[in-house]
């Protein structure tokens, strides 16, 4: 009996990525955002999430697509990034998969976020990268915008 780790599936772009589901605090339809000066192109801005101030990576910048409206389908992935909260704006999300801890199917790759190597893994005939939620920011970036943030909302 092999090990299961669950992971969340979302796209962007038609191309599926995965984050381990016990870094995901919650899921919800994208809503306005408040833009934010300052910020880093992949920064979209600003929501608030039952009073708490978080801010907004759009996925499809942070990954080097083109930006777009947001539609419908689109939502919010909220999750922690050095015990920070951000949110991930993805195009949809498709549910949770279980995928064995060690996969004969495993194959590491060079990905455009900070330089890193996702996990490539194969899920009912598709292929989903899976990479840790630290690599969508860095550090210094995510305390940027929580200094911005706070500046901007008179803390």
């Amino acid at each position: 009996m092999s090990i299961m780790n669950s992971f969340l599936l979302f796209c962007v772009e038609e191309v599926r990525y995965a984050l381990d589901v016990g870094a995901v605090k919650r899921i919800v339809r994208a809503a306005e955002i408040n833009f934010l000066p300052d910020a880093p192109d992949f920064v979209r801005g600003l929501i608030n999430v039952a009073g708490d101030i978080i801010p907004v990576i759009d996925m499809r910048q942070r990954l080097g697509l083109p930006g777009r409206e947001m539609e419908l389908s689109d939502r919010f992935i909220l999750t922690n990034v050095a015990g920070k909260p951000i949110a991930l704006l993805v195009d949809r999300v498709e549910g949770v998969v279980e995928l064995p801890a060690l996969s004969h199917s495993v194959t590491n790759v060079k990905t455009k976020v900070q330089d890193t190597t996702a996990t490539a893994v194969t899920v009912e005939g598709n292929i989903v990268l899976i990479q840790p939620t630290e690599t969508f920011i860095s550090e210094d970036t995510l305390l940027q915008l929580v200094n911005i943030g706070s500046e901007d909302i008179g803390e």
